[in-house]
């Protein structure tokens, strides 16, 4: 009885610290703003969809200029609190990188489109929210 009650503390303890400092795996949702250079300001959210250890496909939704966007990349980091995150985007014709570090849930960040006459262009930035 006292060996099954000590394993069974244990596998508790392990599965609690495993649980408290893993990555976050599966889909992350976050939402908030982009603040363009030129002073534009809109609603922004970005979808993490897991794709292995500390990888993921990223999907950003904004409205600029009236239109709806969608830009697709990839990103590299945990998505826990206190870690920083870096990736790269495309909307098809345009390439942008984007790096931000995580803080009690919100994503603050900035972004740089990659240009051959002006490499790398500052963009703006970003704060989203899980």
């Amino acid at each position: 009885m006292k060996k099954t009650t000590v394993a069974l503390t244990i596998t508790v303890l392990v599965l609690t610290v495993g649980i408290a400092t893993a990555d976050h795996h599966g889909s992350q949702t976050f939402i908030g703003t982009y603040d363009w250079s030129d002073g534009d300001i809109g609603y922004l959210k970005a979808v993490f969809e897991s794709d292995g250890d500390g990888a993921w496909k990223v999907k950003f939704d904004f409205n600029w200029n009236g239109q709806d966007h969608t830009w697709t990349g990839t990103a590299k980091g945990s998505l826990a609190n206190g870690t920083e995150v870096s990736g790269t985007a495309t909307d098809g014709h345009r390439n942008w990188v984007f790096e931000g570090s995580i803080e009690d849930g919100v994503m603050s960040g900035s972004h740089r489109e990659i240009r051959k006459e002006r490499n790398p262009y500052e963009s703006g930035t970003f704060e989203i929210s899980r």
